[in-house]
């Protein structure tokens, strides 16, 4: 379910036109990442307790997602900021099936990349919807 969740975020930025999208968890070095680049994870995830009807079982999940975008030290704040709210923001805001929320927002330079960061952390809650099986 997670890598689902972060691979959603991907494609659907990747359409959006943002370049360079990672997940968290991707090994690829630094600098072949490119200039500026994004990268996706899921900080939590809580599923609740199912929510039972007769042929189906609804399953309520919550999400803490991060979004950061890394740029180059030279980058200024209004270039980084203008990029996550012309691209990031829309796709976050309007994914579908997903109530979301954008929760933080947080600007800190990364001395070891020598980059930028523009960190978005956002709520997500959604219902997973599973069939009964009949015995």
């Amino acid at each position: 379910m997670l890598t689902q969740i972060i691979d959603d975020i991907k494609r659907r930025l990747r359409e959006a036109g943002v370049r360079n999208v990672y997940t968290a968890f991707d090994a690829l070095p630094v600098d072949r990442k490119g200039e500026c680049f994004t990268v996706v994870g899921v900080s939590s995830l809580n599923v609740e307790a199912p929510i039972m009807a007769p042929l189906t079982v609804y399953f309520p999940i919550r999400a803490e997602v991060e979004i950061t975008l890394l740029a180059p030290e030279n980058w200024s704040l209004e270039q980084l900021y203008g990029l996550f709210c012309q691209k990031v923001e829309p796709v976050l805001l309007e994914m579908s099936g997903m109530t979301t929320r954008l929760k933080s927002l947080a600007l800190k330079p990364d001395s070891n990349l020598h980059r930028i960061a523009l960190k978005a952390t956002v709520s997500a809650a959604w219902v997973r919807k599973v069939e009964r099986s009949l015995p």
